[in-house]
């Protein structure tokens, strides 16, 4: 992954919580990285930025 591009971090952790991917740390990881790398002023971006909030405080539970 180009780990300047939040999308494919905020992407790739979407994909694995919705296949039940058990390694948790890949998944907070990714998710950390969606919400280091995201833009407030993309609105795409920003959307990721509350939801990668969210997962990261609340260990990812929907």
């Amino acid at each position: 992954l180009d780990k300047e591009k939040a999308p494919a971090y905020c992407l790739l952790a979407q994909v694995l919580e919705e296949e039940g991917d058990n390694n948790t740390a890949i998944i907070i990881n990714n998710w950390a990285s969606c919400l280091g790398y995201s833009s407030s002023y993309n609105i795409d971006q920003d959307k990721w930025i509350d939801q990668a909030r969210q997962r990261l405080e609340t260990g990812f539970n929907k």
